[in-house]
């Protein structure tokens, strides 16, 4: 009797032992696989094996290896002895594994929130890699309903895009004139609205005056404030970089010869100006638009992607590693994205999950989109914009708005303060007349992006009102 519990006791600890090292092996080859998925985004696994990810890879798969070896020669020595331990082991494993799975992916699939590209999340994080063909599939419909419902911002093949003349807003909070500028009525021709003087206004979001209507914008409360003495044009586009608004400049201001041009901006312009692609930039859905992107050649000022890829032709591309220029954009870090070859493992939670806990997804030290680069490339752009005013015969107001992410503290700081202070450019800065009044007054309370809201745009307007009145003087 003894005997017979004795030889069960040590077939049981037979098949534990067994099916423990089949469950170290497949662990084993489940951190071996994720270390090769991660490697492969660097593009060359050759070049990438002296890595952390790399040493990682060659250490799980030698492990796996061995421990497939000891697995294997014990079960062959069982086998001859005729025992079916490695066979009830396998089997055992088989039906834990199975059923581990099956229901770790339903719950994943049932815990996880919005099932797109950008903001597939699983409590507060964020699942990789992200899926280029549910990008490509959100912005194929986006570019259909446009050309049945003409939209407020449009291609352009200079700027990226632009405000579309005589056009509304879908929220029918904007409209543009005849030239295509924000304006208060649809469709006016502000070039028949001239003054004794003329002040262009230069910038993104900020200066468009999102989410505000016209009258609220701190353009228009500009010209509350001198009375009407100068015309106020709002060249601002939602969106735009430093770049892009050195482009508007001389695109579209500069042949209307203002007397001044107000350049504003705000610190992520300078970052922006370091991308490629507006789906990258804004991942809601609104630009699907190549944009500009300049680079310093011998320390001269030079588009490289000219001409700009069309949104047809950028959501025709089977990946997004094979878009032209993808490395110059600041937004694009190649280990986010899912790659050809490895669809049917993208599906899977579990294996989303396990990427995305056991691979930090830190971004490739591209010499491209680097902090120096983008201060180096930001400053020509400045200068540049400057000089161009000034040889028009126009005085420049180079204006740093500050936002609700910048706290409206550690003004020293800010990229756009560093920026300025070594280019050595006169500048005006509202950090400190705006940080007196409380983020609640300044910004808008829903989710609308930060922007000012009304309270926002009359501070801006007041901080600004003096350095406009001096800078009209003769």
């Amino acid at each position: 009797m003894k005997s017979r519990i004795q030889a069960h006791d040590d077939r049981i600890k037979g098949v534990g032992l067994v099916t423990g090292g089949i469950f170290v092996l497949e662990g084993l080859a489940v951190v071996s696989f994720l270390s090769l998925y991660r490697i492969s985004a660097n593009g060359s696994v050759a070049d990438s094996l002296l890595s952390i990810w790399g040493l990682m890879f060659i250490g799980a798969l030698a492990g796996a290896a061995v421990l497939a070896c000891i697995i294997g020669l014990t079960c062959y020595r069982q086998w001859r002895a005729g025992s079916k331990k490695c066979l009830l082991g396998l089997a055992m494993n088989v039906l834990v594994v199975g059923t581990m799975v099956l229901t770790a992916e339903v719950a994943l699939r049932l815990a996880a929130v919005g099932d797109t590209a950008y903001d597939t999340k699983l409590g507060k994080y964020r699942l990789y890699p992200r899926q280029w063909d549910k990008v490509v599939a959100t912005y194929k419909a986006v570019l259909a309903k446009a050309q049945l419902h003409p939209t407020y911002l449009v291609s352009d093949e200079t700027l990226g895009w632009t405000v579309a003349p005589n056009r509304k807003s879908e929220n029918g909070l904007y409209v543009s004139s005849a030239e295509g500028l924000r304006s208060a009525v649809q469709g006016v021709s502000l070039k028949d609205g001239a003054r004794a003087c003329r002040i262009a206004l230069v910038g993104d979001s900020y200066t468009f005056g999102e989410n505000v209507a016209f009258e609220d914008t701190w353009g228009s409360q500009l010209d509350h404030d001198l009375q009407e003495r100068c015309q106020i044009l709002n060249f601002g586009v939602i969106g735009y970089g430093i770049d892009q608004m050195y482009l508007r400049y001389l695109q579209d201001v500069r042949s209307w010869h203002p007397d001044m041009v107000i350049f504003a901006f705000i610190n992520a312009d300078l970052e922006r100006a370091m991308g490629s692609y507006g789906f990258l930039l804004f991942p809601d859905g609104r630009f699907p638009f190549t944009k500009p992107r300049f680079v310093l050649k011998d320390d001269q000022l030079e588009v490289i992607n000219r001409p700009l890829l069309s949104p047809h032709k950028t959501f025709a591309s089977t990946s997004i590693h094979d878009l032209p220029f993808i490395n110059y954009d600041v937004d694009y870090a190649p280990a986010e994205w899912d790659r050809p070859g490895w669809e049917f493992f993208n599906r899977s939670y579990i294996f989303r999950v396990l990427y995305t806990c056991l691979h930090p997804l830190d971004k490739l030290d591209r010499p491209e989109t680097s902090t120096s680069e983008t201060m180096r490339l930001n400053g020509a752009l400045l200068l540049k914009v400057q000089q161009a005013i000034i040889d028009d015969g126009a005085r420049p107001l180079i204006v740093l708005l500050p936002t609700e992410w910048d706290r409206l503290e550690g003004v020293d700081e800010k990229l756009g303060v560093k920026l300025l202070n070594s280019t050595h450019i006169t500048h005006v800065d509202l950090t400190a007349c705006m940080k007196p009044f409380a983020k609640t007054d300044l910004f808008n309370a829903q989710n609308t992006g930060g922007h000012y809201s009304i309270r926002g745009n009359r501070e801006a307007a007041n901080c600004l009102i003096e350095d406009v009145k001096l800078l009209m003087r003769p």
